[in-house]
């Protein structure tokens, strides 16, 4: 579980939390959610008191079961886009009055056509981010939140890190075919 914290645990608190100001009450959709920082964001969102759903194309009731909604349906005041491609566009028309959109994944694409007249109507914002390019100060910050903010929370049992299968650190070929496959249910990780 160790191994499985920090990337995504820091990934998905700055994007939701410092970046897009999550708070209790609000409406959280996480795209991907049933990956490694897709679930990290599902269950901060809930612990929170965000009212969650999860974007998944499986893995429904294990999702359900941490507390979020599966059906993506009505006005978004955060959106944490791990896929991209053609779901931005969808963001964009889910966003509500003064929603934020955190683009962190694209694998599904990097690129897609969006209504920027009905962005700029609902007073919108769509920033997107990474960990790798910070400098080290502003990486330094990032672990300081996640040691006030989330490790209470994983010490208290209202987050945990989902971990599938753990590889040895030999078996790391294996582990990144098996990360290709999709369909997991949380962190792959490399054990030395």
């Amino acid at each position: 579980e160790a191994g499985g914290l920090m990337e995504a645990y820091a990934t998905a608190h700055d994007a939701i939390v410092t970046q897009c100001e999550l708070r209790a009450g609000v409406r959280l959709l996480g795209r991907g959610a049933a990956g490694g920082v897709g679930l990290a964001a599902v269950q901060l969102g809930a612990a929170l008191g965000a009212h969650v759903t999860a974007g998944a194309r499986h893995h429904h009731d294990e999702l359900r079961a941490l507390g979020a909604e599966t059906e993506v349906d009505g006005a978004y005041d955060v959106i944490l886009e791990l896929v991209g491609g053609d779901f931005l566009t969808q963001d964009v028309e889910l966003l509500a009055p003064h929603g934020r959109l955190s683009v962190i994944g694209t694998s599904a694409g990097a690129r897609a056509e969006a209504d920027f007249g009905l962005l700029m109507r609902k007073r919108g914002r769509i920033h997107g981010s990474t960990l790798r390019t910070r400098t080290p100060d502003e990486k330094a910050e990032v672990v300081r939140r996640l040691g006030e903010e989330v490790l209470p929370l994983l010490a208290n049992g209202a987050v945990r890190v989902i971990v599938e299968e753990t590889f040895p650190l030999a078996e790391a070929e294996e582990a990144y075919e098996r990360f290709g496959e999709g369909g997991k249910f949380g962190k792959l990780v490399l054990v030395p």
